[in-house]
């Protein structure tokens, strides 16, 4: 699932939410969970540029933002 709403100017907000993880979890455990979070953060900070924020709010759930 993924959400962008427009804010101030040319500044964007978007929240990702990775459907189904729970599943990932109940059915290879939450080591391989985890290393599933962990890639899926390092292939949206490799597609952002450098006017893009991308953090890991909690669980499954990713946020960025655009610098303009």
């Amino acid at each position: 699932m993924f959400h962008i709403n427009k804010t101030v100017k040319n500044h964007y907000f978007g929240f990702i939410d990775l459907d189904y993880f729970k599943i990932v979890n109940d059915t290879f455990g939450h080591k391989v969970g985890d290393e599933v979070l962990a890639r899926v953060g390092r292939a949206l900070i490799e597609i952002a540029d450098d006017t893009v924020i991308m953090y890991r709010k909690s669980g499954d759930e990713f946020i960025f933002m655009t610098l303009g």
